[in-house]
């Protein structure tokens, strides 16, 4: 069986190749690790990254906003946006400071946005709730019309797509003359901590106990 595999001329790393990364496991995993994104758009003729939540659904990133905002405006009407995942990993403390650098994973992706509706935005939002807390859209009032109304759901498809990622080691090279020079990695970590409830008599829900959990 062959790996699944994205790319395209928009998402070719050039430079620092051995960084890159095209396989379609790495990228979903990537993703899937990381919802925050940023969605790169033009807007007014100014370019703009405006933080966002995306999951993936299959081959497809989901991103969703306000339907007025003027990001979402320009992104619905453009023919191509990016959206860029990245996670940062650690701190690569070099012996020099132009090899100081980050460990990090990242990816990004490239495509003609299509505006969902009807049941296929209503399962897209369902899949971007629990994409945060997986299983809490069943937990919840469906959404109103109202709200479906406020909020832009958009698909890109993940056909051109690239990680880049870096582990390091940072250069330890030592001076030839002075003192050694301390060189190493800073792990950097984020967990979920204890939830924390706005009406202690309502018990907590099996999505969030499941997740707070798992965390730990």
């Amino acid at each position: 069986m062959h790996a699944r595999r994205s790319g395209g001329p928009r998402t070719t790393i050039r430079r620092q190749r051995q960084k890159a990364n095209y396989d379609r496991t790495t990228i979903d995993a990537i993703i899937d690790a990381s919802p925050w994104c940023h969605l790169a758009v033009t807007v007014d003729g100014v370019a703009m990254a405006i933080p966002t939540f995306g999951v993936r659904d299959g081959d497809t990133l989901l991103v969703h906003g306000a339907r007025g905002s003027s990001a979402l405006g320009s992104a619905r009407a453009a023919e191509l946006v990016s959206c860029t995942f990245t996670i940062i990993d650690g701190l690569l403390v070099a012996t020099t400071g132009f090899e100081h650098s980050v460990a990090f994973r990242s990816v990004v992706v490239v495509g003609q946005p299509t505006v969902l509706s009807g049941a296929d935005k209503v399962r897209a939002l369902d899949l971007l709730v629990d994409g945060v807390i997986p299983g809490r859209s069943a937990e919840i009032p469906r959404p109103t019309r109202q709200e479906l109304n406020a909020t832009v759901v958009l698909a890109v498809s993940l056909d051109e797509c690239v990680a880049k990622v870096s582990f390091g080691p940072p250069d330890a090279t030592q001076p030839s003359d002075g003192p050694p020079i301390w060189a190493g990695v800073v792990p950097i970590t984020s967990a979920l901590g204890v939830p924390q409830s706005f009406d202690p008599t309502i018990p907590i829900p099996p999505s969030v106990l499941a997740l707070t959990e798992e965390a730990r």
